[in-house]
C-alpha cells in the first residue's frame, strides 16, 4: 500500500511538472521480562507481553509543524517564546539534567528543559509536542526517567534529558522555522539580516542577538520618557528556557562584554494589536496507561513500542487502528510491548466486560533510508521512502553534531532522493533523514557513510 500511494504521489507531481512546462511553453504471545534501569540508579523487572508482526492499512499523517511562514507576526513569535519559558512541569522521579545533575522529584520546574538532543532529534516543539512531553512527565516509567542521553548507549554531548532544546532550537521555533539550526548557522540563513546600526537603541522586539555559540531573542523593550529603559530577552540556557530582565546599563554591559551582534528576521510582520498572552491548555491525563515516550509519540517501524500500564483491574489491553481491532491481550498490570507494527496511528485502552478506559495513542513511521555515492565522489544521493513526509537530510557525526542539514524539496520527494555534499572529515559520519508524521517527527536509524570507492 505504501508503494501504491507513493506511486500516486509521484505521478501527481509528474503531472504538475508536465503542466508547468506546458504552461511556460516548454500500518497471546510469550511473557518476557524487561529490566527497567532508571537514571537515578534504581532497577525494576516487569513482565511484558510481546505482540509481533501486526499490520494494517496505509495512513497519511497530516501536517503538524508549518514551514517558515511568510505572515508570522511579532505577537505570534512572542507567544511561542512565552510558551517555552512558561511551561511548568513537576517530575515524579529524578530527571537527568545537562551538567550531571537532576531535576529533583516533586519540585516544580518552569521552562522547557535544556538538552542538546541533536543525536535523537527529539527537540521540544520542533519534533515533540507539548502534549507528548507533559504526558511523559506524568508517566513514572517514561523515557524522561529511564533514559540519560549523555550516557551509553547514546553518544550525545551537552545533553541528558530525553526531550529538550538549546538556545538555537528555541529561537528558531519561536521565529517559525521547522529546522533547529545551530546558533552559528542561524546568521547564515537568507531570512536573517544583520542590523545595519549595531547599537542597543536600534534593536526591536524579536531581534536575535548572536555571539559565537549562543543566541538570545529580544522579547520586550520598555521606554520611559521616550528613552530606552529596560530590555527583556528570551533564551534557552543553563537548565531551562527563561526570560532575562535588564536595565539599559545592564544590557549594554552584556552586549559589549559578550560581543553580541544583532540580526533581524526579514519575514517578520510587526503586530499593531496588543499582545495578549495565552497559557497552555490544560491536559487531561490518562492514569491507566501510557506509551514509553508519552501519549501521541512517534516510533519507527523497527522500534519495540512499550505501553506502561498502571491499573490491573481491567482484564484486557486492546490495540486498534481506526475501527479495526488489531490485538486484544490479557492485562498483566505492568507492561505491554508491540513490535513489527506497520506505519500508521494506533489507539490503546484497557477493557473489562462492557467497561473500558480512555485511550492513548501513538504513531508508527516507516523510515526507509539508504545512500550511494555520486560518481564524482564529492556528493551522496540519500534515498528515502516513507508514509510520512521527509523534511530534511543530514550528514553528521553519530552524536548529531558538526554536520550538514539540507531541506528536502518537493522535487526531491518526487524523485525519491536528495543530493548532499560530503563532509570534509577523516572521522566517521552518518546520514539520516527526518520524517514528519501526524504527531511529530522522527529520524531513521543513522547509517554510517563508507569511504568513496571509484568505479574505475
Amino acid at each position: 500500500m505504501v508503494e501504491k500511494n507513493y506511486f500516486y504521489l509521484r505521478y501527481h507531481y509528474f503531472l504538475l511538472l508536465i503542466f508547468g512546462i506546458s504552461f511556460f511553453s516548454i500500518a497471546q504471545t510469550p511473557v518476557r521480562v524487561m529490566h527497567v534501569h532508571y537514571s537515578d540508579g534504581a532497577v525494576s523487572d516487569v513482565p511484558m507481553n510481546i505482540v509481533d508482526s501486526i499490520t494494517f492499512d496505509y495512513n497519511i499523517g497530516n501536517d503538524l509543524y508549518p514551514e517558515v511562514s511568510d505572515t508570522i507576526t511579532s505577537n505570534e513569535v512572542l507567544q511561542r517564546a512565552y510558551y517555552m519559558a512558561s511551561i511548568q512541569w513537576t517530575p515524579l522521579r529524578p530527571v537527568p539534567k545537562s551538567g550531571g545533575n537532576y531535576y529533583p522529584a516533586g519540585v516544580l520546574v518552569t521552562g522547557a528543559p535544556y538538552s542538546s538532543v541533536k543525536e535523537l532529534n527529539t527537540y521540544l516543539f520542533h519534533d515533540v509536542s507539548y502534549h507528548t512531553f507533559m504526558t511523559a512527565v506524568h508517566s513514572p516509567m517514561s523515557v524522561l526517567y529511564t533514559e540519560n542521553i549523555s550516557q551509553s548507549p547514546y553518544h550525545g554531548t551537552n545533553c541528558a534529558t530525553y526531550y529538550g532544546g538549546v538556545c538555537s532550537s528555541s529561537v528558531m521555533w519561536a521565529l517559525g522555522f521547522n529546522m533547529p539550526y545551530s546558533s552559528n548557522r542561524i546568521i547564515e540563513l537568507e531570512e536573517m539580516e544583520r542590523i545595519e546600526h549595531q547599537v542597543v537603541d536600534s534593536l526591536r522586539i524579536c531581534d536575535v542577538i548572536w555571539k559565537r555559540g549562543h543566541v538570545q531573542m529580544i522579547y520586550n523593550i520598555e521606554y520611559r520618557d521616550d528613552t530606552l529603559y529596560r530590555i527583556k530577552t528570551f533564551e534557552m540556557a543553563g537548565s531551562n528556557a527563561h526570560f532575562n530582565n535588564y536595565t539599559k546599563a545592564q544590557f549594554l554591559n552584556t552586549w559589549n562584554s559578550n560581543g553580541y551582534v544583532g540580526y533581524r528576521f526579514k519575514k517578520l510582520k510587526y503586530s499593531s494589536e496588543p499582545l495578549i498572552l495565552q497559557d497552555w491548555d490544560p491536559i487531561v491525563y490518562n492514569d491507566y496507561l501510557c506509551p514509553s515516550k508519552g501519549d501521541k509519540a512517534v516510533y519507527r517501524t523497527t522500534d519495540t513500542i512499550a505501553i506502561h500500564i498502571y491499573d490491573s483491574i481491567y482484564d484486557q489491553i486492546v490495540l486498534t487502528k481506526g475501527a479495526s481491532l488489531i490485538a486484544s491481550d490479557n492485562n498483566n498490570g505492568n507492561l505491554q510491548c508491540y513490535y513489527g507494527l506497520k506505519s500508521g496511528v494506533y489507539r490503546v485502552f484497557l477493557q473489562s466486560d462492557n467497561d473500558k478506559t480512555a485511550s492513548v495513542s501513538f504513531e508508527v513511521v516507516d523510515t526507509n533510508v539508504s545512500y550511494d555515492w555520486c560518481d564524482d565522489g564529492e556528493n551522496l544521493r540519500i534515498y528515502f521512502n516513507s508514509s510520512a513526509k521527509p523534511e530534511y537530510a543530514s550528514l553528521c557525526y553519530l552524536s548529531g553534531g558538526s554536520g550538514r542539514s539540507i531541506p528536502i524539496s518537493e522535487m526531491d520527494i518526487w524523485r525519491g532522493y536528495i543530493i548532499v555534499p560530503r563532509l570534509e572529515t577523516e572521522l566517521d559520519y552518518y546520514c539520516k533523514v527526518k520524517f514528519k508524521g501526524e504527531y511529530g517527527t522522527i529520524i531513521n536509524e543513522p547509517i554510517k557513510v563508507e569511504p568513496f570507492e571509484s568505479k574505475e
